[in-house]
């Protein structure tokens, strides 16, 4: 089972072509999810560009489809623990820079001949104990000291370790016990003190359809997509790429990835050192679950996570260290034609094999356990009882630092990525989108913490 609610939303009755000859191109878009999208968006309204966009399955059913809906414009590993690997100055232009994705969503939206409608709000953290929440005014102080907006973090009056956050004054507001639950949307009072994020709700999927039928009315001698057309092999060449499509080739000046990063695809760079080898280590491969339901009556959009206890909801361990929590399970609410559609995520499983994944493999009941277990722990929600289950999986890209890989390949110009989703993709995406097309515009960019390294 692996049945998505955004995929739902698509039409069924799309039709979809193949590559159907060798051709040729100004720039070749591997990969047609929300990155793919974002990067053709952004090269065809500021170049003069021609591109092929190649998807060895159909459009948006990969990650882009089988997400958790959520927009969130952040890291998943937090800023002070990047300043500790990166230079301070990269670390707080990227946040910035993934800020910009709100208003590239816009400028997105407001071209589309079909409207589609997110929703933003601010979103809520369950905090337990001291170390969850001094982890958390950490990353809010590093943000403070390099001017970069914050929202402070709520600390209920009853918790037990108010003396303890000497040092962070200003970063916190002390506020009721009874306030801090309802925000959370729970009862149980372990959540003593909850962060603020702007996080968005929006179906990524169909963003991709609408933007393909945008693409096609709008550019048609420009873009085209091409699905059920893996690429196997990309040879690079001094000024030039070809792409090994099957029975096809297509031959490109430029190429980018815009996938998961965990696909097998073979890099012969034909005029400079290996790639190859060193883009199958960029990314590694995590597996999450979700499930949704629907409730029949209109509730506003809203999102929030839990603080879990350790081994909670990993279905393997975890050795990234990039999360300040052991576990967390994370919920959204949107609009749905029924009333409101409340999904909720966590539990993921670690790839070690590139080939492990199956998009088809059957919802392990490991997963769906946990998930029922926790959101029964934290919202008393007993999802068994629920109508209209969805239950779906996506795989994940996670890069070995954590950040997005948006760049030029430093051994040859020609390769060009958009790519790594860590968990929290669809922003930065955008922002790499943007990136990417003024790097084809020929625009000389300062060094980045998206930088390939």
């Amino acid at each position: 089972m692996n049945h998505s609610p955004w995929i739902e939303e698509l039409d069924a009755n799309r039709i979809w072509d193949t590559l159907p000859n060798d051709n040729t191109t100004d720039i070749a878009i591997v990969g047609a999810g929300i990155a793919g999208f974002s990067t053709a968006f952004f090269t065809l309204t500021r170049t003069d560009k021609r591109i092929i966009m190649l998807e060895r399955g159909l459009m948006a059913h990969g990650a882009s489809g089988h997400n958790a809906g959520m927009l969130v414009p952040m890291f998943e590993r937090p800023l002070h623990h990047l300043a500790e690997e990166f230079p301070a100055k990269l670390v707080a232009e990227a946040q910035i820079e993934l800020e910009t994705g709100w208003a590239l969503l816009d400028e997105m939206i407001a071209v589309l001949d079909e409207p589609i409608s997110y929703h933003r709000k601010v979103g809520y953290g369950g905090l337990r104990t001291l170390e969850e929440t001094v982890a958390e005014l950490e990353n809010v102080k590093w943000e403070k000291d390099h001017n970069i907006p914050y929202l402070p973090i709520f600390v209920a009056d009853t918790a037990p370790f108010l003396a303890g956050l000497k040092g962070y004054e200003g970063l916190f507001e002390i506020r009721s016990h009874e306030e801090i639950l309802d925000l959370l949307e729970t009862k149980h009072p372990e959540y003593v003190a909850c962060t603020q994020e702007e996080f968005g709700v929006l179906n990524s999927a169909l963003l991709c359809e609408k933007l393909l039928k945008h693409f096609l009315a709008t550019y048609p001698d420009r873009f085209v997509l091409y699905e059920k057309s893996p690429v196997l092999r990309v040879a690079l060449h001094e000024e030039n790429a070809i792409l090994d499509v099957g029975r096809f080739t297509v031959d490109a000046d430029r190429v980018v990835l815009c996938t998961n990063g965990f696909e097998d695809i073979s890099i012969v760079n034909k005029s400079g050192l290996d790639i190859d080898t060193r883009f199958h280590h960029f990314v590694s491969g995590k597996v999450g679950f979700m499930t949704a339901y629907v409730e029949h009556e209109e509730r506003p959009a809203s999102a929030g996570w839990y603080s879990m206890p350790p081994d909670a909801l990993s279905l393997t361990p975890h050795e990234d260290g990039y999360k300040e929590i052991d576990a967390f399970i994370y919920t959204s609410r949107r609009p749905h034609p029924k009333g409101a559609l409340v999904a909720i995520g966590g539990p993921d499983m670690q790839l070690e094999d590139r080939a492990q994944y199956d998009a088809n493999m059957e919802y392990p009941l490991s997963a769906e356990q946990r998930i029922s277990s926790a959101i029964q722990q934290v919202r008393d929600i007993a999802l068994e009882t629920k109508e209209g289950r969805y239950m779906w999986h996506g795989l994940m890209g996670y890069t070995p630092t954590g950040v997005r890989v948006v760049g030029v390949e430093p051994k040859n110009s020609v390769l060009l990525y958009n790519l790594g989703c860590n968990g929290i993709g669809l922003l930065p995406s955008l922002a790499g989108g943007k990136r990417i097309s003024s790097m084809l515009r020929g625009e000389k960019l300062p060094r980045s913490l998206f930088d390939p390294r």
